[in-house]
């Protein structure tokens, strides 16, 4: 046993980097749909993973390394706005990616969708992904804030083991 629970995808929210606290789940591939407390003009992500330093295992193979990314207008939304598609290298366990394909759209719905991991074939972990951006408000003024992520609920999570 692995002493990770796989079934919390609420700690890839959360800022607890303590090792295993992380959502956890088998093999290489995982989606996960999130709802932010506001609709906000996304312009970037960071991702976390503990350092090797402090990693049960000394390295971070389970760290995500591959993922996309993308904005939803709403849960059932078949054409995503795709906003880049990132790689989470081996250095720095915070590590923040600017959009690639900015959108004048804001969204308050962003999926995340992990497609490798770096080498541990048996899980992946996500410490923590943040989605950042611009609230706006159009009144007599606009007036932007920039924000970490906030996030009111998981919509969906999925995993499947690819078998080659």
């Amino acid at each position: 046993s692995s002493g990770i629970n796989a079934e919390w995808p609420h700690n890839a929210l959360r800022p607890d980097m303590s090792p295993g606290r992380c959502w956890t789940f088998k093999g290489h591939y995982g989606y996960m749909v999130v709802k932010l407390s506001h609709t906000i003009r996304v312009t970037g992500f960071s991702m976390e993973h503990i350092s090797k330093a402090i990693s049960p295992e000394g390295s971070i193979s389970t760290a995500p390394r591959r993922f996309t990314m993308r904005g939803l207008r709403h849960p059932a939304d078949d054409k995503p706005h795709e906003f880049g598609e990132y790689e989470f290298l081996e250095g720095d366990s915070l590590q923040y990616f600017p959009v690639q394909k900015s959108s004048r759209v804001a969204y308050n719905i962003v999926d995340i969708e992990i497609n490798s991991n770096h080498g541990n074939k048996d899980y992946t972990c996500l410490y923590r992904i943040r989605v950042h951006g611009n609230v706006s408000y159009f009144l007599s003024f606009s007036l932007y804030l920039f924000l970490y992520i906030c996030v009111d609920v998981i919509i969906y999570v999925s995993t499947y083991t690819h078998t080659s």
